[in-house]
């Protein structure tokens, strides 16, 4: 019987072999979040690269190390491991979410209103996402788009105080009520 050559360049995966990453990538990631469960900010991070590398393609991983990163104060890794978490599924708001709440820590205003407006528009009937996105919104000073953001979460909530008062605040900063 013949065999076709392996070609160097193209890894064997061998049944076995992806079994045991799946299994080190989950014990790693159980690790990280016990971690984060903790407070333990120096840890966290590196069980979830860990995890990352055992596999690179799980968005789960991806956004949890994106999160211990944030957590840990590195802001930069944090945003480029959420903007990682974000290219493998871009569907899922929670990856803008967090990844707002990174560009608010580090004081990119303009990026954290982007992030949060994204994360919105994937959950266009959380009211919630569209008060977080008016409050983004507002600290980037883009006070039209704000109100905008914060009547479409009103009308989703009415009852939400929350939100009434992000709207009585912008309508009070842009001098429509007194």
């Amino acid at each position: 019987r013949s065999e076709m050559p392996h070609h160097p360049s193209v890894p064997v995966v061998r049944p076995h072999h992806a079994i045991a990453q799946r299994d080190r990538a989950r014990a790693e990631c159980v690790a990280g979040a016990r971690a984060l469960q903790r407070g333990d900010v120096n840890t966290a991070p590196d069980r979830f690269a860990r995890a990352t590398e055992a596999a690179a393609e799980d968005v789960d991983i991806a956004l949890m190390h994106g999160v211990a990163l944030r957590d840990a104060g590195r802001l930069a890794d944090a945003q480029r491991e959420l903007i990682r978490a974000i290219g493998l599924d871009p569907s899922r708001h929670i990856s803008y979410t967090h990844l707002a709440q990174a560009y608010r820590l580090a004081g990119d205003t303009q990026q954290a209103a982007s992030a949060a407006l994204s994360a919105a528009r994937l959950q266009p009937k959380d009211p919630l996402a569209w008060r977080d996105a008016a409050e983004s919104l507002r600290t980037a000073r883009q006070i039209e788009a704000a109100l905008h953001a914060a009547f479409h979460a009103f009308a989703l909530a009415p009852l939400d105080s929350s939100i009434a008062n992000v709207v009585a605040l912008l309508l009070h900063r842009c001098g429509r009520v007194n």
